[in-house]
């Protein structure tokens, strides 16, 4: 057990030299009373009085703060129970909008507002649930086990498997929710989610079947707008390379503030080791996406070749290769 000693206000304004003179710490300088504990820790540091006093953290190898050093140390220092390997990467990679996306966050946190969550945070002393009256609302009981929810998985999936009742919220959840159907499973857990928050705070009560027929009709949405949960993503590298040497590369770009509308153009010179020479900008007035890189182009290819080779002109619209 530390004891922590009163810091006085006076004391924030001195210096590590003010307390420590002629190789010794000089204690009596300080308002603040420390305990012997501290005041033994402190002697016990070696103070090499050649070198330049400097902020440093020792918290991280090189002495230098960052934010994940200062997290790392809280973590240890400060005993937060972590779970061991969990990545939450899975869940914004998940094809569905943001804000079911923070929905899977929060449940997998524990940290849905259910009346079991808030009784722990002493918002309430209920802890019951109030759709069917069972003692303790937890997130696996409000999205699972209570038996308006059970009524709706019944119907969304016909054919339930052995263990979807098994399982404890967070591994029921993932499992779930990276399947095939895992679209379908998200936005069954938000319909119920929302029918509860419904009852309570509105006194409403959706049946089964508008339920389950909101269900279909948001997970047709989702995957016609935001695209399947099997969707395959291509990974391109997209790099500037080097013009040959002795030549000169000049990247122009144009564009149209409403295609047509007002528009401008730029450019950039850089020789064959990458290194920048000049740039240029200009306005094509009203103008359409196509002619603000023409002009671009054309403008590009009235500077000279420096004494070099020549220039190597190329635009980021593709269009423009195929005229």
């Amino acid at each position: 057990m530390y004891t922590f000693a009163m810091l006085c206000h006076s004391d924030t304004n001195l210096r590590l030299c003010d307390l420590f003179e002629n190789e010794a710490w000089n204690f009596n300088k300080l308002y603040t009373q420390l305990p012997s504990f501290y005041q033994d820790c402190i002697c016990s540091i070696t103070i090499d009085s050649d070198v330049d006093d400097k902020l440093i953290w020792s918290g991280s190898p090189n002495g230098i703060y960052s934010a994940s050093h200062g997290y790392r140390w809280l973590d240890q220092n400060l005993n937060q129970q972590t779970v061991p390997n969990t990545t939450w990467s899975w869940i914004w990679r998940l094809q569905i909008t943001e804000n079911w996306q923070h929905f899977c966050w929060l449940v997998m946190h524990g940290s849905l507002p259910t009346n079991s969550f808030r009784a722990s945070r002493h918002l309430t002393s209920n802890t019951y649930c109030h759709r069917c009256g069972a003692a303790v609302e937890s997130d696996l009981h409000t999205l699972r086990d209570c038996p308006r929810a059970m009524s709706i998985w019944k119907y969304v999936y016909p054919t339930i498997p052995n263990n979807f009742y098994m399982l404890d919220c967070q591994l029921w959840f993932k499992h779930h929710a990276t399947m095939e159907a895992g679209t379908k499973f998200i936005v069954t857990c938000f319909e119920i989610w929302r029918n509860r928050n419904e009852h309570i705070f509105q006194n409403t009560q959706k049946d089964t079947w508008n339920s389950v027929n909101n269900i279909i009709s948001y997970h047709a949405s989702m995957v016609y707008n935001l695209g399947t949960t099997s969707k395959h993503h291509v990974v391109r590298q997209v790099r500037w390379n080097l013009p040959p040497e002795g030549y000169i590369k000049i990247n122009v770009d144009g564009s149209s503030f409403g295609n047509p509308g007002n528009a401008g153009f730029g450019g950039v010179l850089r020789n064959d080791m990458g290194l920048w020479i000049q740039g240029f900008y200009g306005s094509c007035g009203r103008a359409s996406n196509l002619l603000a890189e023409l002009s671009a182009i054309w403008k590009g290819k009235d500077f000279n070749s420096h004494g070099t080779l020549g220039i190597n002109l190329s635009s980021w619209n593709l269009t423009l290769g195929q005229i």
